[in-house]
């Protein structure tokens, strides 16, 4: 068994309380504005594609009696939380790519947005 070390020393962990986000000069560094804008279009079509096709499928199962089965119930619920995930988190990602802000940051100005209206 020569050349094998068996090492007793616990491996070193990374401090994980402290979150590292980048600062908006860095994300200008990642991508130009042109790559920016390439990428929200193709996610605008992502968007698009995933609106026409879930909404075709939740009208095709509840439309045509052959398609009401069990397992097709589970796949509307599918097609349902993949529309919400379409609308809800999609349209804030698209932003903040042309906005050079972080996803988050459009997400609270919407929940700060939101309590004043409906008062």
């Amino acid at each position: 068994m020569s050349g094998f070390v068996l090492s007793t020393a616990a491996p070193a962990v990374p401090n994980t309380t402290e979150v590292m986000t980048p600062s908006e000069t860095e994300l200008e560094t990642y991508y130009t504005s042109t790559e920016r804008v390439i990428m929200a279009c193709v996610l605008i079509f992502c968007i698009i594609l995933t609106f026409l096709g879930n909404s075709l499928m939740l009208w095709s199962i509840k439309f045509v009696p052959a398609l009401q089965t069990v397992n097709n119930v589970f796949l509307a619920s599918l097609c349902l939380a993949n529309l919400i995930n379409g609308f809800f988190t999609m349209p804030f990602i698209v932003s903040s790519m042309l906005s050079d802000q972080s996803p988050d940051m459009n997400i609270k100005k919407v929940w700060i947005l939101i309590p004043k209206h409906l008062q």
